[in-house]
């Protein structure tokens, strides 16, 4: 299978390079980047062709596969591209900046019958199987409520890995909230299987003082009642607890789950209790094989451009382009 990738400056593209590169099945044929320097330095390392234009990398090369990224505000335009040539496609989360803009590309890629994924990688975590697996066998019940919280370090840290553009509301549609609370929006979605129908936030940008905010809280709830809070910023100092860290609640069990340490205790309402201790996975390569995995066995992707709009249309929800 011939792979491209565009826009690949992105933080995140490495790991989809490296995954595609460990995959006998694949070929890298080529990368893109505006910046021609820096998508001539990822041609150099993967052992592929460069491009300044995606354009041209996809008109020259005609992949059979292409993995997006770039500026949020430019995703919407990069998928657009590949539809218009038919060519299958994987986009990292947001995959826009608001569901009014990608709504009507997600319905014309459905109504064409295009295979597209979007990275929402959590879906196939070993923690998500395993509470799925759960559920399943009866062992849990509903999800009553559940609260995510993912705190990790500065915004200027985009400014180091040359993605200045991530502090820029305009090309990144905000901060943390579009960036990491996505995420967990789109978790509670999978594990419930419902959509959330009520959704309130609260910004601050009180610690970095940048045009994006720095940590947000949102308060959710879905269609079956579960209510949902998903806590995120960039305003970490250390503390270990800080990444990952998961309160689940269900009708028949509460569970803990410490992301740094991979580590789920449980609590049964009969008094029994247990741990388990999770394998290490890296989320986005496993992602890239079942992606291309489900592509060439006729299968679903793990997620697609419906549920990104499902989670733009819950930060709309939340208010979130009027108060941040």
């Amino acid at each position: 299978m011939r792979i491209a990738m565009l826009e690949v400056s992105h933080w995140h593209a490495s790991m989809y390079l490296d995954a595609v590169r460990d995959m006998p099945e694949c070929a890298l044929v080529a990368v893109s980047d505006k910046r021609g320097e820096l998508a001539r330095l990822r041609a150099q390392e993967y052992g592929c062709r460069a491009y300044t234009s995606s354009e041209e990398l996809l008109d020259e090369e005609e992949p059979d596969f292409v993995f997006i990224f770039g500026e949020h505000a430019e995703m919407v335009g990069l998928i657009s591209m590949a539809v218009d040539r038919g060519i299958p496609f994987c986009v990292e989360k947001p995959a826009g900046l608001c569901a009014s803009e990608l709504k009507p590309l997600a319905e014309r890629v459905r109504s064409e019958g295009l295979f597209n994924a979007v990275c929402y990688v959590y879906r196939v975590t070993p923690l998500a199987e395993l509470l799925l697996r759960w559920r399943e066998e009866g062992k849990t019940g509903r999800f009553t409520n559940c609260r995510f919280k993912y705190v990790t370090g500065p915004p200027s840290r985009y400014v180091d890995w040359r993605c200045e553009w991530m502090l820029d509301p305009e090309r990144s549609g905000g901060g943390t909230t579009i960036n990491l609370s996505v995420h967990y929006v789109d978790l509670l979605r999978y594990l419930t299987g419902e959509e959330v129908v009520e959704a309130a936030g609260q910004f601050s940008d009180q610690v970095f003082k940048e045009k994006i905010e720095d940590h947000s809280v949102l308060l959710l709830r879905t269609s079956g009642g579960t209510i949902g809070q998903v806590e995120t910023g960039y305003t970490g100092a250390g503390c270990p607890e800080d990444r990952d860290h998961f309160e689940l609640m269900t009708e028949e069990r509460e569970m803990v789950f410490e992301g740094r340490e991979g580590r789920l205790r449980w609590w049964d309402r009969d008094g029994r209790r247990g741990e388990e201790v999770l394998p290490r996975v890296e989320p986005r390569a496993e992602f890239v094989r079942r992606t291309l995995k489900a592509l060439s066995e006729g299968g679903r992707p793990p997620a697609d451009l419906d549920d990104a709009v499902a989670v733009l249309e819950v930060l709309d929800m939340a208010g979130y382009r009027r108060k941040r």
